[in-house]
């Protein structure tokens, strides 16, 4: 336990008033109660400035520091802490989640652990291990963890909702829906349940009832970002575009700094832009990386990549021992199918679980999450036998420093390969569509080809995939130096 508190001490309070340490404790517990972290922050300081040794203010502050995201001290108080008092399991918990916050999935798991060894009849203690197994991926395991929590907290917020987000994950939608609108009969305002309402709906098949929910969410929260969002997404799935950019434009009045939604309107309202925004491309791949293929190749019937390297291959002279940069690689679908053909194979995406997925196929020699151009520009002159981009500049629409960059690095005799949609209006270079995915004319690619000096070596129009179960063509292109 901790020592005893000496109350000789007298705390000079924000206010101007000497307490006790005691009463002043109280008082910085009562502010951290309310949400007034930094009021807290600031007394439990003062309490350690004349009792350094008080387990209690150490382990506050610390999850005060980690409330303010300073997850490094935050992990140091609660360590400090738990030298002072060692036997106390909600020390173990706290400092759990603040590795968890940090990142640190590994030192949150051990940490957690030892919390439910100490006393396993916390319930945020297994809600804190059911979260870490989310966010390793073990759902089973997770459910078991939050249903744990329920038995000891029966309706538990979090437990429930961290439970509903584990049955939609494990393809229990109905289970999913029942945690969420239990969620509600308690809380009829809780955000994250109206969301995931609406997401378990969607996932049902139930659409219709997803809108009319969201729009009643709407109505309650009239001032929730996500709720637009959501809704916005729901109408573009239904093909009906004004109402889907009528909540986006409800939305940008309140986040006017999103640049996710910002180019989501673009698309919606025909305003072409160069580029889509980097978050717009990060977010869109990291959220579905764990499915990507599976959904890519199986559901939209995808083969981009075999066709480029069929093209390829007919038009390159050397077949071995190629120095090749897959720009946007994502999981590596093209890599896969290239790197028997490679002595060095690079690849560079803008989504870190798109890398991740990469990295666990162990076949490129390099990896790196980043802007495509920017790691072009890193490369040395005429280092590459290869560049390839499959699926990539569908997110790109003006490709002119992208045809100089890999004309800088192909060396005689080098190979610039990809494929984009083909845009099929005239006069025009390249388009944004209501999809978010950008289109390029042929006039456009022929320009390029002829500005920095490429010889076409193959110029294919294709199905590429399908969208909403129609095709959709693209040009295959293949360029020499």
């Amino acid at each position: 336990m901790s020592k005893t508190v000496n109350n000789k001490h007298l705390i000079l309070m924000p206010n101007g008033q000497n307490l006790p340490v005691s009463q002043a404790m109280d008082r910085a517990v009562n502010h951290h109660q309310l949400g007034r972290v930094l009021r807290a922050a600031e007394i439990y300081r003062k309490i350690l400035n004349v009792e350094p040794t008080y387990a209690d203010a150490k382990h506050l502050l610390g999850i005060a520091e980690r409330q303010q995201g300073n997850f490094k001290e935050a992990i140091k108080l609660i360590n400090a802490a738990i030298k002072l008092n060692p036997g106390t399991a909600v020390y173990y918990n706290n400092l759990s989640q603040a590795y968890r916050a940090s990142g640190d999935l590994n030192k949150a798991g051990v940490a957690g652990k030892k919390a439910i060894s100490l006393d396993a009849n916390i319930p945020e203690a297994h809600v804190n291990i059911g979260a870490i197994l989310f966010e390793n991926g073990d759902f089973n395991a997770a459910i078991e963890a939050y249903k744990k929590a329920l038995s000891l907290r029966k309706g538990y917020i979090d437990a429930m909702l961290g439970l509903g987000d584990c049955f939609l994950k494990t393809d229990q939608f109905e289970a999913g829906l029942e945690q969420f609108q239990a969620v509600l009969l308690c809380e009829k305002d809780n955000i994250a349940a109206l969301t995931r309402t609406g997401i378990a709906l969607r996932l049902l098949g139930r659409i219709d009832e997803a809108i009319e929910h969201y729009k009643k969410s709407i109505v309650l929260l009239p001032s929730e970002p996500d709720l637009y969002n959501n809704l916005s997404c729901l109408y573009q799935r239904e093909n009906r575009p004004e109402e889907a950019a009528e909540c986006l434009r409800v939305l940008l009045k309140l986040t006017p700094d999103d640049v996710v939604s910002r180019h989501s309107l673009n698309a919606l309202e025909g305003s072409t832009t160069e580029t889509a925004p980097a978050e717009y491309v990060r977010e869109l791949f990291d959220n579905y990386a764990d499915d990507f293929d599976s959904h890519l190749v199986d559901k939209l019937g995808y083969h981009t990549p075999e066709m480029l390297l069929k093209a390829i291959l007919s038009s390159i002279t050397k077949h071995n021992d190629l120095a090749v940069l897959d720009l946007g690689c994502g999981t590596g679908l093209m890599g896969d199918i290239l790197h028997e053909y490679c002595a060095h194979l690079s690849g560079v995406d803008l989504a870190p679980k798109m890398i991740d997925q990469a990295r666990n196929r162990g076949i490129y020699h390099e990896l790196a999450v980043g802007d495509v151009l920017e790691f072009m520009g890193s490369r040395g002159d005429a280092s590459l036998d290869l560049v390839v981009a499959a699926d990539v500049f569908v997110y790109i629409g003006k490709l002119d420093a992208l045809f100089c960059e890999a004309r800088r690095l192909l060396s005689s005799g080098g190979i610039f390969s990809f494929s984009v949609e083909v845009a099929f209006e005239k006069d025009v270079d390249f388009l944004l569509n209501e999809t978010g995915r950008y289109s390029h004319s042929k006039s456009y690619l022929n320009a390029l080809q002829a500005s920095y000096g490429f010889s076409e070596e193959y110029f294919e129009k294709a199905h590429i995939r399908n969208n909403h179960g129609k095709p959709v063509y693209g040009y295959l292109c293949v360029y020499s130096v």
